[in-house]
């Protein structure tokens, strides 16, 4: 494969001879702006081992590792761009050049598709670097709320798969990660029972749903305010109304007369008080 030549060129022959093998492929295929953003990481990789004694070659690499990257930036690839914009706002950070590191975050996807370039992360960092640690925080504050509510729904999804094949331990460990993570990250209303609930009913186990959906309402008078938590204590959200945990549990007993899955809770004269009580 041609990065691992270019690789080994760069650790057996060293800086010099390497960076001529890889410029000699990078003429080879002018076009190509993948091959771009690997070299500029392999070259960032071999100079990092350099010593800045000679002043001027040191600067000549550094230029042309830019250069790559500012190529491989213009690249139709979403992945090849965002990572290669991601190494250029790291740089820009590194050197105090926030107004470019600024223009280049805008020119990365939102969400960026690539793993690793995060965009509301660099902007993070870039805050950080100029002291303005509330905003730092704010952005990795709303960041963490929406990947809670990725991770939320990606670990039902997989609770779900578990049970369809019939793993039904594998299951239940889902179910409990899934209340762990709700309990840690939840932002404001945490329901530490609920993926057990989806189980539950899933498995058209009555008792079972009876008992957490009594756990769950009762969750619901506990329903914290933002600031009460460390992880989101920058984010300022309006006072709740006085019924909003009342309304809270009509929607979320409504739900439950809906959904195909849990129409049969309906029959259970338990949790026709439950639903009367709150009605």
């Amino acid at each position: 494969m041609l990065l691992n030549k270019m690789q080994a060129c760069l650790q057996e022959k060293g800086l010099q001879e390497g960076y001529e093998y890889i410029a000699q492929k990078l003429r080879e295929y002018p076009s190509c702006e993948a091959l771009a953003y690997y070299a500029a990481l392999l070259l960032e990789g071999a100079l990092m081992y350099q010593t800045e004694e000679r002043q001027e070659e040191f600067l000549f690499y550094r230029k042309e590792i830019e250069r790559l990257y500012e190529f491989a930036a213009k690249s139709k690839q979403t992945e090849i761009k965002d990572q290669a914009l991601a190494s250029m706002v790291e740089k820009k950070i590194q050197d105090h050049h926030w107004e470019q590191a600024e223009k280049l975050l805008e020119q990365m996807t939102q969400p960026p598709k690539s793993f690793g370039a995060n965009k509301k992360q660099l902007q993070a960092k870039l805050y950080m670097e100029k002291k303005e640690y509330a905003q730092a925080a704010k952005l990795l504050e709303e960041e963490l709320i929406g990947q809670t509510l990725h991770i939320d729904a990606i670990l039902l999804t997989l609770m779900k798969i578990a049970l369809k094949e019939e793993c039904l331990k594998d299951a239940q460990e889902i179910a409990s990660i899934h209340d762990e993570v709700q309990q840690l990250l939840g932002f404001r209303i945490e329901q530490p029972r609920l993926a057990q609930f989806s189980l539950a009913c899933e498995q058209k186990d009555g008792a079972a749903c009876i008992r957490l959906l009594s756990e769950i309402l009762q969750s619901f008078e506990q329903i914290s305010q933002v600031k009460d938590k460390a992880l989101y204590r920058h984010l300022q959200t309006k006072q709740a109304p006085e019924d909003f945990v009342t309304q809270l549990k009509k929607m979320f007993l409504r739900t439950l007369t809906c959904a195909p899955e849990t129409k049969f809770l309906c029959e259970i004269p338990e949790v026709q008080a439950m639903i009367e009580k709150n009605s």
